[in-house]
């Protein structure tokens, strides 16, 4: 499956804690680079956006939770991002309030899942991962 295959998949998909939110959105295109599942130790560990909440500050946030994720399966941080990789950015909430979400880089935007719908906007990464 090609990005833009996943993206266009994406568009209608609703906002599901635990199955389609800002961490299995990216994790989901993560399991297609075939080396694994970074999200395996997630999945069916939180139902609601507050328990992910709960889950995210239990692990020491979320750029940890996805550096040990991604780790698990052989994948290390990158400096500058290529299209097709994930990484944890700063995006601006519905509260237009900046917070860490996971994401896949366009190659010119960065692509997330929020309770709205698919975004792409600019976002500050704070770390990318890609399948080098």
């Amino acid at each position: 499956m090609t990005l833009a295959d996943y993206l266009k998949a994406s568009v209608s998909r609703s906002w599901e804690p635990g199955v389609f939110d800002c961490c299995f959105f990216p994790g989901e295109w993560a399991v297609s680079w075939g080396r694994g599942d970074p999200m395996a130790t997630w999945r069916g560990r939180y139902r609601s956006d507050r328990g992910g909440l709960r889950f995210i500050k239990r692990a020491g946030g979320l750029v940890e939770l996805w550096e040990r994720g991604l780790s698990s399966i052989g994948v290390e941080r990158v400096g500058k991002p290529q299209a097709g990789d994930v990484g944890v950015v700063l995006a601006v909430n519905d509260a237009m309030r900046p917070e860490p979400v996971g994401a896949i880089w366009t190659g010119s935007k960065w692509a997330f899942a929020a309770k709205r719908g698919l975004a792409f906007g600019p976002a500050t990464s704070l770390a990318a991962w890609g399948p080098r």
